[in-house]
């Protein structure tokens, strides 16, 4: 039942994040759009408009680009769609390349917190799952591991298992080893479970925080993205989200 749930919520964060992500998508290809047909058709005819020694700058600048374009655009294009390729091949060939990639991203505006924290919730709440049903410390760490996609957040959590298999406390551990960007509240909240004897309820519990964390970070992106009456909605969804999450807690 528990698994269950997780993975139905993976699937809502991940449909949630998508829809999060395509407005701005859309909007970025529409400017873009709109940059190379004025580039490419209109600025090539409203040349002969004006003579071009009471141009400015900025003008004459536009015009060279537009020639530029014009001569080069698909050797541009070309180059271009072959990077990309080859960027996608290393990608999942080279480990190095990926391992670059996966970093990059966690500093991409807006994208790089949000998988951040969908990352690490997914992977807290697998290792309480694993732990709070008998699975040894260790072994259920390493097979949450395996459900975190980015290879730099692998990174920091596999130093992280071998600082803890050679003797050091947990939240230490993370702290030490882990130089992404942790909220203070989930090494606060392993360091408690330790104390308490308790860790497998307090990674549960912290868990459904950062999983509450995630929600509310996409709903705020979304309210902002879609104006002032859905920010109105968010807040008063968010307030629900926080009673509920006191009541849970």
């Amino acid at each position: 039942q528990q698994l269950g749930q997780h993975l139905t919520w993976e699937s809502q964060e991940r449909s949630q994040t998508r829809q999060s992500l395509i407005q701005p998508v859309i909007s970025a290809l529409s400017v873009l759009l709109a940059a190379i047909f004025l580039v490419s058709y209109l600025a090539p005819q409203l040349r002969p408009l004006f003579p071009a020694e009471t141009l400015p700058w900025s003008t004459r600048s536009l015009f060279w680009f537009t020639d530029f374009l014009g001569a080069h655009g698909g050797v541009l294009l070309g180059g271009c769609l072959a990077i990309s390729l080859l960027i996608g091949f290393c990608y999942q060939t080279n480990s190095a390349t990926r391992l670059l990639c996966d970093r990059l991203r966690l500093h991409i505006i807006l994208i790089g917190p949000l998988h951040f924290q969908q990352q690490l919730a997914r992977y807290i709440h697998t290792w309480g799952l694993l732990y709070q049903n008998g699975i040894p410390m260790l072994e259920a760490m390493q097979d949450s591991c395996q459900t975190v996609h980015n290879v730099a957040i692998q990174q920091q959590l596999k130093e992280a298992e071998k600082r803890i298999a050679s003797g050091m406390h947990v939240a230490m551990a993370f702290a030490d080893s882990c130089h992404l960007q942790w909220p203070n509240p989930t090494l606060r909240m392993l360091r408690q479970g330790e104390k308490t004897g308790d860790l497998a309820a307090s990674l549960v519990n912290l868990a459904k925080q950062l999983q509450l964390r995630h929600q509310q970070t996409t709903q705020k992106i979304n309210s902002l993205l879609r104006g002032p009456d859905a920010h109105q909605r968010n807040s008063q969804s968010q307030q629900r989200l926080r009673t509920q999450s006191s009541r849970r807690f």
